[in-house]
């Protein structure tokens, strides 16, 4: 339930399934929330994006994890401290990742990773 943008109540996640935490580096960590509109009313596409460094072993067995899972909840914290709950169980993410080695030695190698949805509410203020 939201009121005022804000979750009242912390959200229920399903059987077996557990918040964790996740990295992107330094200032790639994006969250961008276009309202669209048709007939029956208004809708939102969040985007939340990243980069995440590196090609281990360890890192193409969680992207590929989370490729197959595909349903995600994020708790996204911003630069001021302040979470706001992206994607809800009715509407939640799809996670997507696309490795680049880049052009020159010094870029960086990893991947770009996405958590892209639509939902019916702006992203509330988690405070949970």
């Amino acid at each position: 339930m939201i009121k005022n943008g804000a979750a009242l109540l912390p959200v229920g996640l399903a059987p077996l399934s557990s918040w964790r935490k996740g990295y992107s580096t330094y200032q790639t960590l994006q969250f961008n929330e276009e309202q669209d509109s048709i007939e029956a009313g208004n809708f939102y596409k969040p985007i939340l994006s990243g980069f995440l460094p590196g090609n281990s072993i360890e890192i193409i067995n969680l992207i590929t994890l989370m490729e197959a899972q595909r349903y995600f909840l994020v708790q996204a914290v911003d630069a001021r401290g302040m979470t706001v709950l992206v994607g809800t169980p009715g509407s939640p993410l799809i996670f997507t990742a696309k490795f680049s080695s880049g052009q020159n030695r010094s870029d960086a190698r990893g991947y770009s990773f996405q958590f892209t949805g639509t939902t019916l509410n702006r992203a509330p203020t988690y405070p949970f």
